[in-house]
């Protein structure tokens, strides 16, 4: 059952006041939950110590916090600069934004009859 589930997997930490979830491991540490909120500042707090490293990143987060999936590391690491621009700083399979780079909605726009500035140079 969930009840039982929960339980098993998560505890109130008194001494740090803390929810802890049981570690990934028998000779793992506990982590602590994180709340949606904190988030982001887990992610930042954890890739300014633990260094540029995608990798290091990853684990220092797994090993020690519960709540943060890795579709949201990537997501916020996509948003900050030095990680878009710098390639040993962003995680695999991603790409640099190109210096200069805006975002179009292409929607609106009309190729046949376009406004030269829009693509850079004329056509």
């Amino acid at each position: 059952s969930r009840r039982n589930y929960v339980r098993k997997t998560f505890t109130w930490d008194q001494e740090t006041q803390y929810l802890v979830a049981a570690p990934k491991m028998e000779d793992g540490q506990k982590r602590i939950v994180v709340t949606e909120d904190m988030i982001a500042d887990i992610v930042e707090h954890v890739h300014e110590n633990n260094g540029p490293c995608w990798m290091g990143l990853h684990r220092g987060i797994s090993k020690s916090y519960y709540g943060i999936f890795r579709s949201g590391i990537i997501y916020l690491l996509r948003q900050w600069q030095i990680c878009a621009y710098n390639q040993s700083k962003r995680p695999k399979n991603s790409h640099p934004v190109p210096a200069g780079f805006q975002s179009v909605n292409d929607e609106f726009i009309d190729f046949l009859h376009h406004d030269d500035s829009l693509f850079g140079s004329s056509t």
